[in-house]
């Protein structure tokens, strides 16, 4: 069982959103509900559970300060007047109201002992509890009236806009069937214009086919004209091919010969080439030697030269010194003709070594000159050898 305290907190905080579930009303745990039973039933049992619970405790409040205290805070709360009378028909008429006016059909529902709300409001032993119940059920008559009235505008409002809405589409409906019938109309001049031109171009079609079948008998025709040109043409070409064919065989069988012979040819021109290459070696070698002696006989012409050059100096400033002094003594001219004397015979004795230098050089240029000549005409063996090998 729940305490009146925990009702009456339940009353305080409870909204119409809560109304609309069954389980959220307060007394719910103390109404016996097996499965299968009415909500309706529910309902009315709920509603006169908390009406006893309110007449009760009605009764115990002047005698517990504590539960005063708090009903003066729970009338400061939702603004009731401090009677206490006026109080508890208040919160009544609250309560049933608000659930009358969610289920009005309650106020003609019966409990599983046959009872209406209106036979259990008026057999409450508590004057003004029974006021405040009855008058509530005395409303419930009216929200019925009100929910019927409004259940019955709404479906008046309903069926207009159903009506409306009917035409609207019935208007729609013909306008797309028009439109259909139009699109139709279109489509089939189109197709019938397209079967027609289908008619024509298959007319041509037909005239092209005869066309391109005759003009085929004419091409075969002369197609086979000109297979049979080709293939004399060809027999003719393959006869002159084979009597070339067999000449070129012939004398591919003399080129043989004439290969075999050159290849002989040519090993003895290497040989020969091989000999010619190794006395261009040894006459190579020789050059070498020459060039060498060359070039000493060259340096040492070279010193003797600027030495006969000094000396020719010398002489001359000698000779200028004693044609100076002859006229002074006589003694100084002797001294000085036999330094001239002296003088002279080294010149003839450079004179005579330049004459012997000069003359190896002239034998080694002719030297040279007799290799350079033996050179050209090996170079020029080696060159005819090989345009003989060339040729053939």
């Amino acid at each position: 069982m729940m305490s009146d305290d925990a009702i009456l907190e339940d009353l305080r905080g409870m909204s119409l959103k809560q109304l609309r579930d069954m389980r959220t009303i307060p007394g719910w745990d103390l109404v016996h509900n097996p499965p299968g039973r009415n909500p309706r039933g529910v309902l009315v049992s709920t509603v006169t559970r908390c009406c006893k619970q309110l007449s009760t405790w009605r009764s115990i409040v002047p005698k517990y300060r504590k539960r005063w205290k708090f009903m003066r805070k729970f009338m400061a709360f939702h603004k009731i007047s401090p009677h206490k009378d006026f109080m508890v028909r208040e919160i009544i008429q609250r309560k049933v109201n608000s659930i009358l006016s969610m289920y009005p059909k309650g106020a003609y529902t019966r409990n599983y002992d046959g009872m209406y709300p209106l036979h259990l409001a008026a057999s409450n032993g508590d004057l003004s509890t029974r006021k405040a119940a009855l008058t509530a059920l005395d409303r419930g008559t009216i929200y019925a009236s009100i929910s019927k009235m409004t259940s019955m505008r709404l479906s008046m409002e309903h069926e207009s806009q159903m009506k409306s809405l009917e035409e609207s589409r019935a208007d729609q409906i013909r306008k797309m069937e028009a439109h259909g019938r139009d699109e139709r109309a279109k489509l089939k001049a189109q197709i019938d214009g397209l079967a027609n031109r289908l008619k024509e171009q298959a007319e041509i079609n037909n005239a092209l086919h005869e066309g391109m079948k005759s003009s085929d008998i004419w091409h075969q025709e002369e197609l086979d004209l000109v297979v049979q040109k080709e293939r004399a043409n060809a027999s003719i070409l393959e006869r002159q091919l084979r009597s070339e064919l067999a000449e070129v065989q012939l004398r591919n069988m003399d080129f043989l010969d004439q290969i075999e012979a050159v290849q002989a040819d040519l090993g003895v021109s290497n040989e020969r080439a091989e000999k010619q290459a190794n006395a261009i070696v040894a006459l190579e070698r020789k050059m070498e030697e020459t060039i060498k002696i060359l070039t000493d006989t060259t340096d040492e012409l070279a010193s003797t030269s600027k030495e006969l050059e000094i000396i020719q100096d010398r002489l001359a400033s000698a000779q200028a010194v004693s044609d100076d002094k002859s006229a002074h003594s006589k003694l100084g001219g002797l001294s000085s003709r036999c330094a001239c004397e002296r003088m002279k015979s080294t010149m003839n004795a450079q004179k005579e070594a330049l004459t012997a230098l000069l003359m190896t050089h002239d034998t080694t240029m002719n030297d040279m000159g007799s290799l350079g000549k033996d050179m050209l005409q090996v170079a020029c063996k080696v060159e005819m050898t090989i345009g003989k090998d060339e040729d053939e």
